[in-house]
């Protein structure tokens, strides 16, 4: 089955489970990593594995994971006290800018997704 869908989300998809490595135990770890070379080696085959390393090597994909991973600890502390929606909410817009600049930068088009800003 072929799944289409914007270069910017599946490097924001390579983020997210980065980020689920080094914040899980053991065993989701290794599923994730698991999971990151799956996706990892699609993404290769597609445009090519110079392309993939310098995508990933870039400021904007630093930038998109460290903008993931502030949002999965402010969804963690979120848990734990629901003052921080707000916060939580100005992350994850954080992180769809940095996916849409991504996106623009490598592949030269805009992403199809649309978030309403602040």
């Amino acid at each position: 089955m072929l799944i289409e869908t914007e270069e910017g989300e599946v490097f924001d998809k390579l983020a997210i489970i980065s980020v689920k490595i080094g914040c899980g135990d053991k065993e989701s770890a290794k599923i994730s990593i698991d999971n990151f070379t799956e996706l990892a080696s699609q993404v290769m085959k597609n445009i090519g594995e110079l392309r993939f390393n310098e995508i990933m090597d870039s400021e904007e994909f630093k930038e998109l994971y460290l903008a993931n991973l502030d949002t999965f600890n402010k969804v963690e502390l979120a848990q734990k006290d629901n003052g921080l929606a707000k916060e939580v909410d100005l992350c994850n817009y954080n992180r769809y800018l940095k996916k849409k600049e991504l996106q623009k930068k490598f592949f030269n088009k805009e992403i199809k997704e649309i978030k309403i800003g602040y």
